[in-house]
């Protein structure tokens, strides 16, 4: 997904949960914790630099082994209700502290 802003990027994790490796820019807001977790290819919003990135996507035996093996489990665990849950009420407690 290169794009030049995503808050989500729900068809990010919709294709790693199905065991796909996926090529994203680092203007999706997901990015850090996929790169983390070795899921995706992480790109810059040029043609050069996408073009490379899904080459790159397309030649890691690694990288596609890994998001069969671990995508789902990873998107479960990073992405879950609970985590979601937390992140928002942390949210919220920062903002009631300003």
């Amino acid at each position: 997904l290169p794009s030049h802003q995503e808050n989500f990027g729900l068809a990010i994790v919709e294709a790693i949960s199905s065991g796909l490796p996926v090529v994203i820019s680092r203007n999706v807001n997901i990015w850090p914790d996929l790169h983390a977790k070795n899921l995706a290819v992480i790109c810059d919003m040029t043609a050069r630099s996408v073009a490379d990135a899904i080459k790159e996507s397309l030649g890691q035996r690694l990288l596609q082994s890994r998001s069969r093996q671990q995508g789902r489990e990873a998107v479960e665990g990073l992405f879950n209700w609970e985590n979601t849950a937390r992140g928002f009420v942390d949210l919220l407690r920062r903002y009631a502290r300003d």
